[in-house]
């Protein structure tokens, strides 16, 4: 389920780090819905959040019905 995350999950956490939301955003969008959900599932709660408020309103409703239960709360806990 997460190896897309082991693949670009360093990536992803290395442009939260630098601030870089334009390029994260972008890579975001490139991505089919299921695999950013994968993504989200895979990093801390305060990150998936962030990466979750990048994405575009359409896209974002695409990801959370991918979630897992547990992780739909806590993004809109």
């Amino acid at each position: 389920m997460y190896a897309l995350n082991s693949l670009v999950g360093p990536d992803i956490g290395e442009l939260l780090e630098q601030r870089r939301f334009d390029r994260l955003r972008a890579a975001l969008l490139e991505l089919e819905p299921a695999d950013v959900a994968d993504l989200v599932e895979g990093l801390e709660q305060d990150q998936a959040a962030l990466v979750f408020r990048l994405l575009p309103r359409d896209l974002a409703t695409d990801v959370f019905s991918h979630l897992e239960p547990e992780r739909q709360q806590s993004l809109i806990a």
